[in-house]
């Protein structure tokens, strides 16, 4: 083993950002600083986006760290002028140097138009999950006009949970609130179920709750009792 690779420190992602995929992180900052996108929703798409570039996207734990700063105002939005344009290359896959059209860069004032439109993958993204979701409620309904009890349709699809889970995300991240304050999945999901002022629904939620988040709700339960006896 050489000595250079013994002593090879791996660069971070964002120290040295590929050029191609620049609009990426200008994309994912704006997304991050005007729509508070979280960690994780922000991390999927950023990250499924440099790999269709073929390109190593950062791990989480690089990502949450750049998010962070992101976050908190220590990391500056890149200039459009960084983002370089591909144009795609007609004919041949192997383009000869008399037909190849070069790498150039290109100024934009805000989201650049790139080979791969990302907006339009999210978009096509929340259209597949309302797919999901309404065909899941179709079969629902169908299995009560045949006769079913409710109880007896209970559903647990892991792919249904993440279609329902990006749409909670996206009608989120689509509302608006107080400037300091960020409607999140959860917020949307009860403010969804507890909207509809069925008795069954507040059960059902409180049930579920109350199996699945034993220790959070008595770790604030019990905080609170604490908080009265002062």
């Amino acid at each position: 083993m050489t000595a250079a690779v013994r002593n090879y420190v791996a660069v971070p992602f964002f120290d040295r950002v590929p050029p191609r995929v620049m609009d990426l992180v200008i994309t994912t900052f704006d997304n991050i600083v005007e729509r508070a996108q979280n960690k994780r929703d922000a991390y999927y798409f950023f990250a499924t986006g440099v790999k269709q570039r073929q390109f190593e996207a950062p791990t989480f734990e690089e990502f949450a760290d750049w998010h962070e700063r992101v976050k908190i105002g220590l990391v500056e939005r890149p200039h459009p002028s960084e983002v370089v344009q591909l144009t795609a290359v007609a004919g041949s896959a192997h383009p000869s140097p008399a037909n190849a059209t070069p790498e150039r860069r290109v100024k934009q004032p805000h989201a650049i138009a790139c080979a791969l439109d990302l907006e339009a993958v999210g978009a096509e993204r929340l259209r597949q999950a309302w797919a999901i979701v309404a065909a899941a409620h179709a079969l629902n309904e169908a299995k009560l006009a045949a006769g079913y009890s409710p109880a007896s349709i209970t559903l647990d699809d892991t792919v249904l949970q993440q279609a329902l889970t990006e749409l909670l995300s996206a009608e989120a991240n689509a509302t608006v609130m107080d400037a300091d304050v960020h409607m999140t999945a959860g917020n949307k999901l009860v403010d969804l179920l507890l909207g509809e002022g069925d008795a069954d629904i507040d059960d059902k939620l409180v049930g579920c709750l109350t199996m699945d988040m034993q220790p959070e709700l008595c770790r604030l339960l019990a905080r609170s009792d604490a908080n009265k006896s002062r």
